[in-house]
């Protein structure tokens, strides 16, 4: 007997284009400008496209790479970026984000796209 089954269903992200600002799931704004989005508090990303997507309560932010190349998850709880080439969101599912490299895929959750036994549920 094997560990009980678990049904994940993916939240999709809400991608948004940025044509004056977002609005921060934390507080506060969000605009793009020049290349980089410009957070209130202070932070940048740069090397990406809009649109961006926050994870349902805030802790992750996504965009798109350049060119379509991937996507960036920027974990605002660690205060960790991942640059992931060849990868797209798929989805979020506990306030994580699922990644696939083409839309027919099964999505993999970042923690086995990284490589990482243990995954952060917070």
């Amino acid at each position: 007997i094997g560990p009980p089954a678990e049904i994940i269903e993916l939240q999709p992200p809400a991608w948004r284009t940025v044509t004056d600002e977002l609005v921060d799931p934390l507080g506060g704004h969000v605009v793009y400008r020049d290349g980089a989005y410009l957070f209130e508090a202070g932070e940048r990303i740069d090397g990406v496209d809009t649109p961006g997507a926050f994870s349902p309560r805030g802790r992750w932010f996504a965009a798109r790479l350049h060119d379509d190349r991937g996507v960036l998850l920027w974990d605002r709880q660690h205060e960790r970026q991942h640059r992931l080439r060849g990868w797209q969101l798929g989805g979020w599912y506990r306030e994580q984000p699922w990644l696939l490299r083409r839309d027919d895929d099964m999505p993999l959750a970042l923690s086995a796209v990284l490589g990482e036994d243990d995954v952060d549920e917070a």
